[in-house]
């Protein structure tokens, strides 16, 4: 305990003197601090100071014991949903409060859609070569569903020769190792005269030189190419069959794939297709739209989407695509686009979409750091009622504005003051407080059940 607070605890009248304890004779003197006087005049100036320098310290002492007491106070709970702060609690907390402003908007309409693929939007990856597919050299399968990254590996396909194919490209092979070796003995005896020739200063033997460069260039030039083909080609025959090394099969983009048309170890030929990809990126936004309600839509606008479950919106640019009635509907659908880099958008999934209207409209605005939701997904704010308390309060919301603010349908009007940070802080001091009483009244109980225990013995 802090000596504020000890001195604080003690009685006024606890500042007391006794006599003291003398023996016959001896000279009066101030001993101890006690109830009654001193024996002695000459103590009066002694305790005159002891009384002023306890004054003092007492005065001193209960600032601090209403600050720790201020500081200890807890928050209160009025009731659910109401809660009262002292100014100290408040800036703790670090709330701001501003009032609600009703502003200029552009008015919205909700419109159900569904999210539809780009056209020409999927791929058929073939089999570059005849041979039995099996999985990638890092043993990963291509599942159906599964999402791949451009230039992934899908599978490999192990060759598959035929006699004809093999005695082909054994030959090829020969050929290209006599194209090497007799470059590089053409080479040799180039070079070999041509450094013979070097010292000499004839016409002649300048000519010559030219000559076996060229012979040089050329040998060197026929060597490479030859090289470049042995790693298409098998090596040399042996006693075994001829194999190629596996072809590697990769996702020409990121995609998903949706269709499968191969399982592991199945015969292709050149050219079958292998796997289906649908490039998800970007999809579609069809919104379908009454047409006695289209002449009121801004068309050239951006629209927000929301799915289910989602707090933010995803921002649909318009595509410029012909409008056409639906056969027995009597509405049309507008065409938006809207990225989609982490695929929670899947085709045939329904959206809400707030498609702008025309003109304008005035609207209670508030922050959006200013709304909470709970678990059921409702919304609240807090309201300032008095400058102590906050009472939380049920709202609905409109569409989120581009500056960050959130347009308030009902449950609060212009001017009343909310708490535009720290919201959160103080929706969490409410529930603090409210497990606090709870707990205190099942400790009260449980007393109580003790009492009435020991009352029954």
């Amino acid at each position: 305990m802090s000596i504020s607070a000890r001195l604080c605890g003690r009685r006024r009248n606890s500042i007391a003197y006794r006599r003291p304890v003398r023996a016959a004779g001896a000279t009066p003197q101030l001993l101890v601090v006690g109830r009654g006087r001193p024996d002695s005049t000459h103590a009066m100036p002694q305790r005159r100071a002891q009384i002023l320098t306890i004054a003092a310290i007492v005065l001193i002492a209960i600032p601090g014991c209403e600050e720790e007491r201020l500081r200890e106070q807890p928050t209160t709970v009025v009731a659910r949903g109401v809660l009262r702060l002292t100014a100290e609690q408040q800036a703790k907390l670090g709330l701001s409060v501003e009032p609600a402003v009703r502003r200029d908007v552009r008015p919205e309409r909700e419109f159900n859609g569904t999210i539809a693929l780009r056209p020409a939007c999927d791929v058929v990856v073939k089999a570059p070569v005849t041979g039995f597919v099996v999985p990638a050299a890092d043993g990963r399968q291509t599942m159906l569903g599964a999402s791949v990254a451009s230039g992934k590996p899908l599978g490999t396909v192990r060759v598959l020769l035929s006699p004809q194919e093999e005695a082909q490209l054994v030959a090829a092979r020969e050929e290209a190792d006599t194209v090497i070796r007799q470059s590089e003995l053409t080479m040799r005896l180039a070079k070999t005269q041509m450094d013979r020739l070097s010292s000499a200063s004839d016409v002649v033997a300048k000519t010559r030189l030219e000559e076996l460069a060229n012979t040089y260039e050329k040998s060197r030039v026929c060597m490479e190419e030859a090289q470049q083909k042995l790693p298409t080609l098998p090596p040399e025959r042996g006693d075994n069959e001829v194999r190629l090394r596996p072809v590697d099969v990769a996702a020409p983009l990121d995609a998903v794939v949706t269709t499968e048309f191969v399982r592991d170890g199945q015969f292709v030929a050149q050219g079958e297709p292998l796997w289906t990809l649908e490039d998800r990126s970007k999809v579609w936004v069809r919104i379908g739209v009454y047409d006695a309600d289209l002449p009121s839509v801004q068309r050239d606008q951006n629209v927000n989407v929301r799915i289910a479950g989602a707090k933010d919106a995803l921002v649909a640019r318009p595509v410029d695509v012909p409008l056409a009635n639906k056969q027995d509907a009597r509405f049309v659908e507008l065409t938006y686009e809207v990225e989609n880099p982490h695929l929670v958008l899947r085709p045939g999934q329904a959206v809400t979409a707030l498609v702008p209207l025309g003109g304008r409209a005035k609207e209670v605005v508030v922050p959006a750091s200013a709304v909470l939701f709970d678990g059921l997904d409702n919304a609240w704010v807090y309201a300032q009622s008095s400058p102590a308390e906050f009472r939380r309060r049920k709202v609905e919301l409109g569409p989120q504005l581009a500056d960050g603010g959130i347009v308030v349908r009902r449950g609060l009007d212009e001017g009343e003051r909310i708490v535009a940070a720290g919201a959160q802080s103080l929706y969490g001091e409410e529930f603090k407080a409210e497990i606090q009483v709870e707990e205190g009244e099942n400790e009260a109980e449980e007393e109580r059940e003790r009492e009435r225990e020991r009352k029954r013995g």
